[in-house]
């Protein structure tokens, strides 16, 4: 009997290759002047891989030192000075190299007048090899903490670093708002990573500090470059920019419609000259203006222009409040108690402090009210407002927005005795005082009966989250949950900016990640 043969035949039900799936990308910005005596810059945008952090803590947690100390972390922008390619045997030299870099930022107006806004760090990161990559010629490989190397992306004065480990090390300062990445070498280079916060610079050029200072155009202030060079065309063709210091509006369509820096047209800034539209913007010679023939967004070493230095501010005032502390805290306060307003800037001048007594405008205009020399009772109502005016912003809005600060104060009645306060929910409930700050929070939810969110988060004892005031926390109820999921999915795709927590303009995935992300 012959044998009997069986064939079998293997289907193959999955793809034989699988998708190709390209890497997270991030936006640098390559800004270079054309030479070291003529500033005058040029440069792109170009889409780089995202890297992970790697190899870090080699040589264990780092040194931190806060260098310039203006106060709370809550309520300032904390700028964190980093190093790469500096060994253990270099550090010496790299705390006047931080000390070097702050303070050239802080020859520059907005940073001059808004200097107490910040708090300045400095990491001491240690690399096992001196230098970085490529430096000072193609090829030359270092072993460094942050991998900061030129050449990136085969432009040589590109001065790229791993983001990822960027900030991880930049983590241990007490808190970050902006990174500046210096590189141990004395070769002019830098870049800007706008998402990531991050400016390079080489630490021992004595030039390179003012390109860190045009990145923090970028990602402090959201502004766009305003020369010409490294657009796909000539010619612009898209829609109204959404930077402060770039429009399709020309004199007389901005003069016409009040709209971008129409306020400022005519206005002539020393050592900036005359706002206008000049032609040419944003990689682009024809179709875009920018406010000045010249400017720092366009050339090094030059001041910020008046809509730069005026958008700079408005995110200043995005992270910092005009006032660090209204005393007392409590808003019920005896009938000779002393009101005290402490603001960020210490020159009393900086702030028009306007006060009322039941809606009666006082003459004082301190920091201090003293309720003893006034005719006051139980129930009498006491405001203070508080406005930064400043001639560098003319919107109005904005200081309205971001630049005002209101409080208001309740003489104590016979329902509240002198050891009580009023709870926050204007029941007019009294509860004993010592429990602000006492360790337990006093939230929204009224675990504990009392809702003390309204002095200052229960003296420190409830998080934004406990007091309904986290972004992600649409409907303010204390937690993040389906409500806030619900009411984020129903304002999909629109700008409502009660929905849009990235703050990029539209409600999509990056609102639902941070939404996610906050989940309790």
């Amino acid at each position: 009997m012959s044998p009997t043969i069986t064939t079998v035949f293997l289907i193959l039900t999955s793809p034989l290759c699988a998708e190709v799936i390209d890497p997270p990308t991030e936006t640098v910005n390559y800004c270079m002047p054309k030479s070291e005596t003529d500033l005058s810059l040029e440069g792109f945008q170009l889409q780089l891989p995202i890297q992970n952090a790697k190899g870090i803590n080699r040589f264990g947690a780092p040194n931190v030192e806060t260098i310039l100390s203006n106060g709370p972390t809550a309520n300032r922008v904390d700028i964190v000075f980093i190093g790469d390619g500096f060994t253990q045997a270099d550090l010496p030299t790299w705390p006047a190299v931080a000390v070097a870099g702050y303070e050239r930022l802080f020859q520059y107006e907005p940073f001059i007048r808004y200097r107490e806004y910040f708090n300045v760090h400095r990491v001491d990161v240690v690399s096992a090899e001196s230098g970085v990559d490529n430096d000072p010629t193609q090829g030359v490989e270092r072993d460094t903490a942050l991998d900061m190397r030129f050449w990136c992306s085969n432009i040589e004065r590109l001065l790229c670093i791993n983001t990822g480990s960027a900030a991880a090390m930049a983590a241990f300062a007490p808190d970050v708002d902006q990174i500046a990445a210096v590189a141990n070498s004395t070769k002019y280079g830098g870049a800007g990573y706008s998402s990531a916060d991050i400016g390079t610079y080489s630490g021992f050029n004595g030039s390179a500090v003012e390109v860190f200072i045009h990145e923090l155009g970028h990602s402090l202030g959201n502004l766009a470059d305003e020369y010409t060079y490294g657009g796909s065309s000539d010619t612009y063709t898209g829609g109204e920019s959404a930077a402060a210091n770039a429009s399709i509006l020309d004199f007389n369509a901005m003069n016409e419609s009040s709209e971008k820096w129409d306020r400022w047209l005519g206005y002539d800034l020393p050592g900036i000259g005359q706002h206008d539209c000049f032609e040419g913007c944003a990689y682009h010679s024809f179709g875009i203006y920018r406010p000045t023939n010249n400017s720092m967004m366009r050339s090094l070493a030059q001041p910020f222009n008046a809509p730069s230095r005026e958008e700079l501010i408005g995110q200043f005032h995005a992270l910092v409040g005009v006032v660090d502390t209204f005393e007392p805290i409590e808003t019920s306060v005896d009938s000779d108690a002393i009101l005290v307003v402490n603001t960020v800037l210490s020159d009393s001048s900086a702030t028009t402090k306007t006060w009322w007594i039941d809606d009666v405008p006082l003459t004082a205009i301190g920091n201090t009210l003293d309720l003893g020399d006034y005719q006051v009772s139980a129930g009498s109502r006491i405001t203070v407002k508080v406005v930064d005016n400043t001639d560098m912003v003319r919107d109005e809005s904005m200081r309205d927005a971001l630049m005002t600060e209101v409080r208001e104060w309740v003489v104590e009645g016979p329902g509240c005795s002198t050891n009580e306060i009023v709870d926050c929910d204007e029941s007019g409930a009294c509860w004993p005082n010592v429990w602000v700050g006492d360790g337990f929070c006093d939230g929204v939810a009224q675990v504990y009966e009392a809702n003390f969110c309204c002095l200052e988060l229960d003296g420190g004892d409830c998080s934004l989250l406990e007091c309904g005031l986290l972004p992600e926390d649409i409907n303010g109820d204390g937690t993040v949950n389906g409500a806030d999921l619900a009411a984020l999915l129903s304002g999909w795709g629109s700008s409502a900016a009660a929905l849009d927590l990235d703050g990029n303009g539209t409600v999509g995935g990056g609102d639902l990640a941070r939404l996610l992300g906050a989940w309790s």
